[in-house]
């Protein structure tokens, strides 16, 4: 039997940025307080859900008043969903904004790529996907790449080319467009907090000096999925050895057949490789619908809280993640790297047309460095990672 009538949008919507509007506006201490006065008030587990995933991404700090972070003042000026949003602003300091606004556009809309119902059709565009986008080994890096060829192909040769483009790969031309108007929906308000320079070529110049570097993307990246990580594991040995996924509470996942991960497990160097999602369903098994690998350096750098395990000498907990270094120094660079980010973010609230160029040039130049230093802990493959 079908409900009399729809549910209010408070009661079947997430809450995150209503959360964060009313921590903006300083309307109580407590938001489910607050949210019980409506006429049709949210469920108080839907708020408590809200305000952890927010205290999660680092938008709110988990104490008495849960009090805004620099972070959670500029996602509060930002009407996107707040992953989204700190992926984006992410994107925008680590100057590669042009292929995160398509990789934004893609998780709040659906993806470019679909299914066929021609079985042998089907087939050929996987092939042709993985052979061009493979290398990649991310399901949102191919979405920046293929919309970049889109928008080529699109002035080069028009509609033909495009619809060329589409049978090739299995994309839907109406998604591709619709990412156009999403990513100039993202660019506005990024240009309205002071985190792009013009609503033009995806940005400007300046947020785009490293667009091509794919390891300053998946650090964006990072910051904007985490804590949606699963560690890839090599579980026994020789012939019998097998490659696990496996996410907090030693929960076993799998990469959806659709993902361009789905047959390069073999290539990831175990322990030291993660995979970021986005979406995760259960079927016959949990698998990940979209996921991108990334080291342990990106996680450790733009992941979640990070701190010193004072029991046992060399551990990094990363928001529960156990990591082992060689040097406790290690940890206190990666909380000073961390601290500076936190610190231009906070300048920018105070002033958010402040040019960070002369702070965020050597800043950024470091972490390169970092990321070079060791290539697996960076990429999570055992090859060495592009650096752009």
């Amino acid at each position: 039997k079908l409900p009399a009538h729809t549910l209010c949008e408070m009661r079947r919507t997430a809450l995150e940025e209503l959360v964060l509007q009313l921590r903006l506006l300083e309307l109580g201490d407590d938001a489910g307080e607050f949210l019980q006065r409506a006429p049709e008030p949210p469920a108080p587990e839907a708020v408590v859900a809200a305000v952890q995933s927010l205290v999660s991404i680092g938008a709110m700090v988990n104490t008495p008043g849960l009090p805004l972070t620099a972070l959670g003042f500029h996602l509060a000026h930002m009407p996107v969903d707040s992953r989204v949003g700190k992926m984006l602003i992410y994107g925008a300091l680590c100057r590669c904004l042009a292929p995160i606004l398509s990789i934004a556009a893609c998780l709040a809309h659906r993806s470019p790529f679909t299914r066929n119902f021609n079985r042998l059709k089907e087939e050929q565009q996987r092939r042709a996907k993985a052979a061009r986008f493979g290398h990649l080994n991310s399901d949102h890096l191919a979405v920046a790449a293929v919309y970049e060829e889109y928008q080529v192909t699109r002035t080069k040769h028009g509609s033909a080319g495009v619809h060329k483009l589409c049978d090739e790969f299995g994309l839907s031309s109406s998604v591709l467009s619709g990412m156009v108007q999403l990513r100039s929906r993202f660019l506005r308000h990024l240009v309205e907090t002071g985190f792009a320079d013009s609503c033009n070529e995806d940005g400007g110049k300046k947020v785009n000096t490293h667009k091509d570097n794919l390891c300053l993307i998946r650090c964006a990246l990072c910051a904007g999925l985490f804590p949606n990580v699963v560690q890839v594991q090599r579980q026994g040995h020789g012939r019998n050895a097998k490659t696990v996924l496996v996410a907090r509470q030693d929960e076993k996942c799998a990469v959806h057949p659709s993902s361009l991960n789905s047959h390069r497990l073999s290539e990831f160097a175990a322990n030291s490789a993660w995979l970021l999602y986005h979406v995760k369903v259960k079927t016959t098994q949990i698998f990940l619908q979209d996921s991108t690998l990334v080291g342990s350096i990106p996680l450790l750098l733009f992941g979640g809280e990070l701190r010193l395990c004072r029991d046992r000498e060399g551990i990094i907990l990363l928001s529960g993640l156990r990591f082992r270094t060689k040097r406790e120094g290690t940890a206190v660079t990666l909380k000073m790297l961390r601290r500076e980010i936190d610190r231009l973010l906070l300048i920018k609230v105070a002033n958010p047309h402040s040019d960070l160029s002369g702070v965020l040039t050597p800043l950024l130049a470091t972490v390169i460095a970092l990321l070079q230093s060791d290539s697996t802990s960076a990429s999570g493959t055992w090859r060495a990672p592009d650096f752009g």
